[in-house]
C-alpha cells in the first residue's frame, strides 16, 4: 500500500508541476500578446503620424497644380520629358515661372495639344511645385 501511495504522490507532484507550467505558459502568452498589441498600436500611431506629416509637407500640391498634373499625364508629356536628357528638369533649370509657362506653351503649340492658357498655367504650376519652386508674380 505504501508503494502505491508513493507512486500516487509522485504522479500528483508531476501533474501539479505540469499544471503550474501550463498555467504559467498561458499567463505568459497572454501577457506577451497584450504587450505586443500595446506596442503595435503605438507603432501604428507613430507611423500614421509620420506618413501624414510627410504627405502634407513633401507632396502637397495646390488645386491648380493637381489639375496641371492630370493634364500633364493625359497629354503623355513623359514620352519626351522622361527619355530625352535636354528635357530633364534637373539638368535644364528654368530661371523663373514665366519661363516654365513659355516652355509649356511651346510644347502645347508644337504637339497641338489644345490647352487653354489657364490649362497651360496649371501645367506650369504643377512643374513649378514639383521641380522648380519659383515664386509667381
Amino acid at each position: 500500500m505504501k508503494c502505491y501511495l508513493v507512486i500516487l504522490c509522485f504522479f500528483i507532484d508531476i501533474s501539479t508541476k505540469a499544471l503550474y507550467k501550463g498555467i504559467f505558459n498561458i499567463i505568459y502568452k497572454l501577457l506577451k500578446g497584450f504587450i505586443m498589441l500595446y506596442f503595435m498600436k503605438k507603432i501604428k500611431t507613430v507611423a500614421s503620424i509620420s506618413l501624414l506629416v510627410c504627405s502634407t509637407t513633401t507632396f502637397a500640391l495646390s488645386e491648380q497644380a493637381l489639375e496641371g498634373k492630370d493634364l500633364y499625364i493625359e497629354a503623355d508629356c513623359m514620352r519626351c520629358h522622361g527619355i530625352l536628357p535636354q528635357y530633364n528638369p534637373k539638368e535644364n533649370k528654368a530661371k523663373n515661372f514665366k519661363q516654365i509657362v513659355s516652355w509649356v506653351s511651346g510644347c502645347d503649340g508644337m504637339f497641338d495639344i489644345g490647352w487653354f492658357p489657364e490649362e497651360q498655367e496649371n501645367v506650369a504650376q504643377y512643374l513649378n511645385e514639383l521641380y522648380y519652386k519659383h515664386e509667381q508674380k
